[in-house]
Parts: structure tokens; C-alpha cells; sequence
């Protein structure tokens, strides 16, 4: 099965650089990678190495494509799709590396196993560690009623991650693209449950393993990064799920932002505006109950 790798790049030449190296490095790269599309999405800085590797490397069909701004992860994403030739798509963040030189091999028979065959898998979720440690990165992980693992197996779920990540156009096709009003943030559960009410399922797959470099810990995320999210996953529930999960989701953020935001009243007062007035601004789309059916089998988390 023939691939087109996606990648969003913004300001992260050195990262994305060695990125190209892992998948120049990939062995059979020929058989199965069909396309390499890069998204330069209105970056600031010098890509000069980057592009002069792709020079050097007539051999990879690596194809460069360039905003003058930054036109959000959703929107660079959904040009990518739009651009993308083959029939099965994986996105890698630009700050990911592929491990070992068979990844794309490997990846390129994953939506042929069994197991996600009889699933219908749309999406499937593969297995994410942090470049320096090799832990598995719970942030990337697409359950949040499990653990990460290293005697993990292939299973279904309700979401997906990113950062490595294998679709199906034919999904898309149905269910849509990313939605690009949100920008960051949540963008993966609001087309996930869209592929899932399509008659898709989304999956995990541990067999391959990608290196991401994203910073550990000890990090809070600012107010604005905080905002957003809580608004953006009030506006998935509100759209997809029961009304009851609107409510429990905007309750259970509004906490998280008082856990992590440190005291920022302002701030909380005003996302609670946004919030309220979501019912009035978001027309309800909401998923069938053999889609509601599938996230409780799977055991997703509705409440938040």
C-alpha cells in the first residue's frame, strides 16, 4: 500500500530536518512512500538546510508547499489532504522522527491487518515516545481509561492524538476534514467522532514506534493555550455528544483551568462567556446512536 507522509512545519528547521534524514534513512522507501508533501506554514525562520536536503535527495518525492502566514494546524493539515494523491495519509509532526529503518514498510501494511480490517478502521493511532527517554508520551496516547505500555496491544478507541497518525481518504471523504475554526486544540476529537458516526472506527497500533521531542513536564501551558482548549472541547460535546456532556465537560475544564491556570480570574470569567454562549452559536450535529454505541464498547470518557 502506496503512502503520502504529511507534514506542518512552523519554525523547526533542525527538527524537521532530521525528520527528512529518518525517512531518507527508511529502507523500501520506494515501494511504498509515494509522496512527501511539506506545508511551510508561514515560518520566520531560515529552512535553508531543510530545502538543500531535499535538493540533495532527487530520489525521495518530497514536495514543498508554502503559506505567507501561518494559517493554523487545521487548515495547514486540511491543505495537505487536499493535496495528498494517495488513498492512506500519515501525518508526522514536524518535531517526530521515524525509529528504525523499516517504519514506512511497517506502516504502510498496518490498515491491511486483520484486525483493523474487520474493524473498518478509519483512523489508526500509532504509538508515540518521547525522543530523549523513550517513554511512551501520555499525551499521545488515545484512551484515557488505559495506561501506556510496552506490552500494549492493537485495540479501538474513541479518539486519536496526532503527531502519528495513519487515515484512510476514503473516511475523510465521508466524514470531512478537520475543522478549521478551531485552529489547535481538540481539532482531532471533532473529526474523530465525525469518522466514527461515518461507519468507521479508530484504532491504536503499537507495532510501529515514532520518536517525538515535544517537551516533558514541569511546563504549565499558558492562559490562552488553557482558554482555548476548555472552549474548543465544550464545543465538540455540545456538537456530537448528549447535552448532558456539554455540561459535564465545561464543568470538569473550568476546573482544570483553576488547577493549572494559577488564578487568572479575568481570563476564567471571560471562557465562561465563551462557553455559555456556545448553545446559541453552534448548531448541534449530533452523532447516531451506533456511533454512541461504539464509544461506550470502546470505553471512551464523554464526562470531559
Amino acid at each position: 500500500m502506496k503512502l503520502s507522509v504529511l507534514v506542518v512545519t512552523f519554525n523547526r528547521p533542525e527538527d524537521l530536518l532530521e525528520l527528512l534524514q529518518s525517512v531518507a534513512d527508511q529502507e523500501g522507501a520506494a515501494e511504498v512512500l509515494e509522496e512527501v508533501l511539506i506545508l511551510d506554514n508561514g515560518t520566520s525562520v531560515d529552512y535553508t538546510r531543510c530545502w538543500d536536503f531535499v535538493s540533495q535527495h532527487p530520489e525521495l518525492p518530497i514536495r514543498v508547499l508554502r503559506s505567507d502566514e501561518n494559517i493554523g494546524a487545521a487548515a495547514g493539515k486540511n491543505r495537505l489532504l487536499r493535496e495528498a494523491r494517495c488513498d492512506v495519509v500519515l501525518f508526522l509532526d514536524d518535531d517526530a522522527v521515524l525509529s528504525t529503518p523499516g517504519d514506512l514498510e511497517s506502516v504502510a501494511s498496518v490498515l491491511e491487518k486483520d484486525f483493523f480490517r474487520e474493524a473498518k478502521a478509519g483512523i489508526v493511532q500509532l504509538r508515540v515516545v518521547y525522543r530523549d527517554t523513550r517513554e511512551p508520551q501520555r499525551s499521545a496516547y488515545p484512551h484515557k481509561r488505559r495506561d501506556p505500555t510496552t506490552a500494549d496491544t492493537a485495540f479501538l478507541t474513541g479518539f486519536f492524538a496526532g503527531c502519528a497518525t495513519l487515515m484512510r481518504k476514503e473516511a475523510l471523504d465521508l466524514a470531512g476534514l478537520y475543522p478549521e475554526e478551531f485552529e489547535i486544540y481538540m481539532e482531532e476529537y471533532d473529526l474523530g467522532y465525525r469518522v466514527i458516526d461515518a461507519g468507521y472506527s479508530i484504532g491504536y497500533d503499537p507495532s510501529v514506534t515514532v520518536e517525538h521531542k515535544e517537551a516533558r513536564g514541569g511546563r504549565l501551558p499558558d492562559d490562552a493555550k488553557l482558554r482555548q482548549q476548555w472552549v474548543n472541547k465544550s464545543v465538540v460535546a455540545w456538537r456530537y455528544l448528549p447535552r448532558r456532556y456539554f455540561v459535564t465537560t465545561a464543568l470538569m475544564w473550568s476546573l482544570e483551568y483553576v488547577r493549572r491556570g494559577r488564578g487568572r480570574p479575568g481570563g476564567y470569567l471571560r471562557t465562561w462567556w465563551d462557553v455559555l454562549r456556545i448553545p446559541f452559536v453552534e448548531r448541534r450535529k449530533p452523532i447516531g446512536p451506533e456511533a454512541l454505541a461504539y464509544l461506550r464498547m470502546v470505553d471512551a470518557r464523554l464526562w470531559y
